[in-house]
């Protein structure tokens, strides 16, 4: 007995079937949300992106932080993160506390070196209110003297706490020697001799004198229109008016190639950073940065790994020279810092400092199409996770516009990624940023291993014949 197939499809219908197929699909484009950016009379600059999520993400960012701050004062922006949250003149913190922990509203706050940023997470509904309390932070501070008293000694905690992270000791650390006797070499909390000195007049003093409209931006991203939160910023901030007659000067940095190394031999394993002076956000180089950064990558005993993987990567698997590293790229406004993070055993770090400059000279000379290619397209994809939600797309528009007063579509950022091919402008940036350069190195652990200042210099130029 024949068995028949009872699903068998005509021979007509499966050419039209297969015709069908086959036949090319075009995609449908992808259209971009819109980024509006607004100038207020008073200098407030309010950019939002309108797309429909579920969740509206507004974000204030204020030009401030260590760089902006001198030696006595030192940790002051970081102090008046703390005490957002301790109320205001026309809301009590007990008010304010029930007002987010009852309300779909969630509020975070972070200070780097020079940007200073207030976001609320929330429905649509809510982004009156969570507006009004940003604005607040900026107008109605309570600074009654219990709760500046009870903020230092948080502070203090919190300045113990940070010397227990070996990853925020090592890049505090790094700043401060690359950047030291400057103002961006200064750390974000402060010593804990300048909280003794905080007080609600040196609070106010300073925040007169700092926190003008002109280095405020609102960035939202989310279900609100751009009408709506200027309405919104005015009716809460529009009446702030710049007290400075004058912008102040431009504070300049300085670089300096030098090296710490924080010898704990407590600790199990070896925390090491190696950078270089890199371009700053506004720079035209800084796409070429972030390829350089993509092209070193990063890795962890944790993942698996292929033949696509970084060149350095692969070292790693095969000679087991470190548990993790990972490629960084701190980009502030006009200069930043380009290097790598990595956790080793003591015994390991000469070995791995010297493949890492290996591969670095690598970058400036022999490096190939292929590799090129691979970091374009970590790059895109880096490039699109800042965007990918409500709230990754407000903090990237609060930095763009702070920086630039504009913010690049995903088409304007491939093009100019496309751009960039192996030939003379990424064997330039290259060339000038990473080969002869003087290096900064912070370590923290069991440093025995790490090999003098002037070796590891001498490991940053190749000899030629």
């Amino acid at each position: 007995m024949i068995a028949r197939n009872l699903f068998r499809v005509p021979a007509v219908l499966r050419r039209c079937v297969s015709s069908k197929a086959t036949a090319p699909v075009c995609p449908a484009p992808v259209i971009e949300p819109e980024t509006k950016i607004t100038t207020l009379a008073n200098g407030v600059q309010v950019a939002t992106e309108q797309t429909d999520s579920p969740l509206c993400a507004i974000s204030m960012f204020v030009e401030a932080g260590p760089r902006f701050e001198v030696a006595c004062n030192n940790g002051i922006t970081h102090f008046i993160e703390h005490m957002a949250y301790k109320g205001f003149i026309s809301m009590r913190r007990s008010d304010l506390e029930d007002c987010v922990l009852t309300s779909p509203m969630r509020v975070t706050a972070e200070t780097t070196q020079e940007l200073q940023r207030f976001t609320v997470l929330c429905p649509p509904d809510y982004a009156l209110d969570g507006t009004a309390i940003l604005c607040k932070i900026m107008m109605e501070l309570d600074l009654n003297e219990r709760e500046v008293e009870s903020e230092r000694c948080n502070i203090a905690l919190e300045l113990a706490d940070a010397d227990r992270d070996p990853k925020a000791v090592v890049f505090e650390n790094l700043i401060k020697t690359a950047f030291q006797g400057t103002s961006l070499g200064q750390p974000v909390i402060g010593p804990t001799r300048n909280l003794e000195r905080f007080d609600a007049d040196f609070v106010r003093t300073y925040m007169s004198s700092h926190y003008q409209p002109w280095r405020v931006v609102f960035a939202t991203s989310g279900p609100i229109s751009h009408e709506d939160m200027i309405h919104n910023v005015c009716k809460n901030l529009g009446n702030m008016q710049n007290t400075l007659t004058c912008t102040p000067d431009k504070i300049d940095c300085r670089y300096t190639g030098s090296e710490i190394l924080y010898r704990d031999d407590t600790e199990p394993f070896a925390h090491v950073c190696l950078a270089v002076e890199a371009p700053g956000f506004t720079c035209g180089e800084y796409m070429t940065m972030l390829l350089l950064k993509n092209a070193v990558g990063s890795w962890s005993k944790t993942q698996a790994i292929g033949g696509a993987w970084p060149e350095l990567a692969m070292r790693c698997v095969d000679t087991d020279l470190c548990h993790s590293f990972e490629s960084f790229y701190i980009a502030y406004r006009d200069t930043g810092l380009w290097g790598i993070y990595f956790v080793a055993n003591g015994m390991q770090i000469e070995d791995m400092v010297y493949n890492i400059q290996n591969v670095w000279m690598h970058l400036c000379t022999t490096i190939g199409p292929s590799d090129i290619e691979r970091a374009r397209n970590v790059t895109k994809f880096e490039l699109a996770m800042r965007r990918n939600g409500s709230l990754n797309s407000s903090l990237d528009i609060g930095k763009e516009v702070m920086y630039k007063s504009s913010r690049p579509t995903m088409v304007e950022y491939d093009r100019a990624l496309n751009r960039i091919v192996l030939g003379k402008e990424w064997a330039g940036t290259a060339d000038y940023h990473l080969y002869d350069r003087c290096p900064v190195v912070s370590c923290f652990g069991p440093t025995e291993g790490m090999p003098e200042y002037t070796r590891t210099r001498a490991g940053m130029y190749w000899l030629r014949l």
